[in-house]
């Protein structure tokens, strides 16, 4: 997946199966499969203008990626983070929301369950503002 000269917004989350999630706090765990829906719609809406999502799993095994993924019907890559990943990025709740400009830079993070419609409007602001950037 190449993201250069991409706006990316990707999520770190939880997954809802494998014994981790009995010993895990079940806020984090409703608030990222709530969030799911909203990034395939915006997955599918804004790809043709430069945005990439992805979700990045942790607290799990990489073997229930693939039922996750087909049971939240998920058009975008899932990939598993680690400790160094989530020191990189600071995250301290689950999900954590990342938006990413083109030019790398993090424009938002945001920690704890994300409104759809701040979201986009977010989005929407990134792409509006890179591509008069590109121009």
């Amino acid at each position: 997946m190449a993201l250069k000269n991409k706006i990316v917004v990707f999520s770190v989350l939880i997954l809802v199966t494998g014994a981790a999630v009995h010993c895990l706090n079940r806020y984090w765990i409703a608030p990222a499969t709530m969030e799911i829906p909203s990034f395939v719609q915006f997955a599918d809406r804004y790809r043709d203008e430069g945005l990439s999502a992805l979700g990045i799993v942790t607290h799990d095994s990489p073997r229930n990626v693939p039922g996750f993924y087909r049971q939240f019907r998920m058009n975008y890559p899932v990939a598993m983070g680690s400790e160094q990943l989530s020191t990189l990025y600071g995250v301290y709740g689950l999900p954590t929301t990342v938006l990413v400009g083109r030019d790398g830079r993090i424009y938002a993070k945001l920690v704890g369950a994300v409104q759809p419609a701040y979201l986009e409007r977010e989005i929407r602001k990134l792409l509006s503002e890179n591509a008069v950037a590109e121009r």
